[in-house]
């Protein structure tokens, strides 16, 4: 018998409201596919560039979102997104880190609350399920043209993971997280 899985996502929350969301996106079957941790530092292979990439570009297919703190890792990505939608002020009141200089970096971040935008071209879920297209599509063409090693069935697991960063403390404590993943994915203390 088939069984579909309970969805992770948060009961009557909109994935399209404006906020921060703390993603996790898993290989299928904990493969490793996109390089190795040497020493505390994640060295990506061609397909962990290409995901990479493919993470970095996202806001240029969705005007609304801006991208702060990620990694790839071996066998999975973590990554913030900040959804700006035009409606509403954001959940954090601060700019994306890539686009922040260092003494905007230091300064207080104020939380806003959360408001509501029904704008579903930015909603998480979907953003997530176009990256993982994305990064698949290219993938298969690289097996088809460079010969990459082909994977079986999929690429990434059927879901992802996410948290809604409630305030700055929180968003700190995330943003530590991913920057120390690599040298916690040797000690094994990683979420592999």
């Amino acid at each position: 018998m088939y069984r579909r899985k309970n969805s992770l996502r948060l009961k009557r929350w909109d994935y399209s409201n404006n906020g921060w969301y703390f993603v996790t996106i898993f290989v299928q079957n904990g493969v490793l596919m996109f390089g190795e941790v040497v020493r505390g530092v994640m060295e990506s292979n061609e397909s962990g560039k290409l995901v990479y990439q493919a993470w970095k570009e996202l806001p240029k297919s969705y005007p609304t979102i801006a991208i702060d703190e990620f990694v790839i890792m071996p066998n999975h990505m973590h990554g913030i997104i900040i959804n700006k939608n035009p409606v509403g002020e954001p959940l954090v009141g601060t700019q994306p880190r890539s686009t922040q200089s260092r003494s905007t970096q230091s300064r207080s971040t104020q939380f806003m609350g959360i408001t509501k935008s029904h704008n579903h071209y930015s909603n998480v879920s979907n953003i997530i399920g176009a990256y993982k297209s994305i990064t698949t599509n290219g993938y298969i063409r690289n097996v088809k043209q460079n010969n990459w090693k082909p994977f079986q069935k999929r690429i990434w697991q059927r879901s992802f993971h996410d948290h809604i960063i409630q305030d700055e403390p929180d968003l700190h404590r995330i943003r530590t997280y991913i920057q120390n993943n690599p040298q916690n994915w040797e000690c094994g203390c990683d979420d592999q």
